[in-house]
């Protein structure tokens, strides 16, 4: 939530452009409340860290730091910034096993999992946000490989982060919700995705496939988080 409001703050100009309706745009929540959001989600996130340890401590303030340099500087730097933004959404299954203190091989392909498609929703929506990426001179995905290029980058990631995600049921790891919640709804759902990535010729086109992105990631994470409860 820190990073997302650190991310609003600086991406207000652009935002007015692809986003208008986005809360600083839209006049919503002013500037100034965006900024003091992030710091007090940063603060209270590594204060709840403090009674975890030391690791959690460390991490906690390494992202809040990561979170503000990547709106400020690493987004413009295109396919660098998509993946700070995967890898920090893939570290919290790592930061819930360290926290009960258990990282396995299972939370290890989760993570996995997670990075690989977050990359590819991250990909489209440098699809989405096009007009306004590239009229503020930002080096994204798509303004530097065209509808086209980031379209099929992100079905590769789509299709990784597939069959990654077949590896832990083929291998005895998870159970039955498993199987019903990531492979016969969740993977599905993505490598639908991937299909229309593949065919995607606006940021409207963008917005769909995003959606079932975000669908399959809610079905995906339901099963890693469901498997060991049933």
């Amino acid at each position: 939530m820190a990073g997302n409001a650190i991310n609003d703050y600086f991406d207000a100009p652009i935002d007015a452009i692809n986003k208008p309706d986005r809360p600083i745009p839209s006049g919503k929540i002013s500037m100034r409340e965006a900024f003091m959001s992030y710091a007090m989600l940063s603060f209270l996130g590594i204060f709840i860290s403090s009674f975890l340890g030391i690791e959690e401590i460390v991490i906690a303030i390494f992202f809040s730091i990561a979170w503000y340099a990547y709106a400020r500087w690493i987004k413009a730097l295109g396919i660098v910034g998509n993946a700070l933004v995967s890898f920090g959404v893939a570290f919290t299954l790592i930061f819930g096993g360290l926290a009960v203190g258990t990282v396995d091989l299972k939370v290890v392909l989760f993570s996995i999992i997670a990075f690989l498609s977050n990359m590819s929703r991250e990909i489209v929506k440098t699809i989405e946000d096009i007009e306004g990426d590239r009229a503020y001179g930002l080096h994204t995905v798509a303004v530097l490989l065209g509808l086209r290029g980031a379209g099929v980058l992100a079905s590769v990631f789509s299709i990784l982060s597939s069959a990654v995600a077949i590896y832990p049921y083929l291998t005895g790891m998870v159970g039955i919700p498993y199987l019903t919640l990531t492979i016969i709804i969740s993977i599905p759902l993505l490598l639908y995705a991937a299909i229309l990535s593949l065919k995607v010729r606006s940021q409207r086109d963008a917005r769909k496939i995003s959606n079932y992105m975000k669908l399959s990631m809610f079905f995906g994470l339901l099963g890693m988080l469901a498997d060991p409860l049933i």
